[in-house]
């Protein structure tokens, strides 16, 4: 059931249909990116970062692996590989690392309580130029 809870969680959010996902996230739900220290907390703040997320980038490739998830009672962790090819500020980025979830069991439905994003490394970036023909001059040859 996890996994799928985490499925749908990615699924509704790399198509833009973040309304989706309220269902699923608990109201004191927090959110923290390891490699700008960056902190989200409550339900409204989650999905507001989301959104701005996907309106700043647009993500190319989005691959996870190596699921694995232990519960116990009313908790439940949760992580993966993740590796995202995305566009931002006209530079291509590549990043990759792993993905924390903890979910709560609140009356029978798993909610997400906890997201912790841990990048494997710095974000790659990938500057492209063009030159073309007209501006190779002798010199540069």
């Amino acid at each position: 059931m996890i996994i799928e809870n985490i499925h749908r969680l990615l699924y509704y959010w790399l198509e833009g249909r973040l309304e989706r996902i309220a269902d699923m996230i608990d109201d004191d739900v927090v959110m923290y990116l390891a490699q700008s220290g960056f902190r989200v907390e409550g339900k409204s703040e989650f999905v507001r970062v989301l959104h701005k997320y996907l309106r700043d980038r647009t993500i190319r490739r989005y691959d996870e692996s190596d699921f694995a998830v232990e519960t116990e009672g009313a908790i439940s962790i949760a992580h993966y590989r993740y590796q995202m090819d995305y566009i931002l500020a006209n530079e291509t980025r590549l990043e990759s690392g792993i993905d924390l979830f903890v979910f709560r069991n609140i009356g029978g439905v798993w909610k997400l309580v906890r997201r912790s994003m841990l990048p494997s490394r710095q974000v790659i970036r990938i500057y492209h130029q063009r030159v073309s023909n007209s501006q190779l001059s002798k010199e540069s040859l």
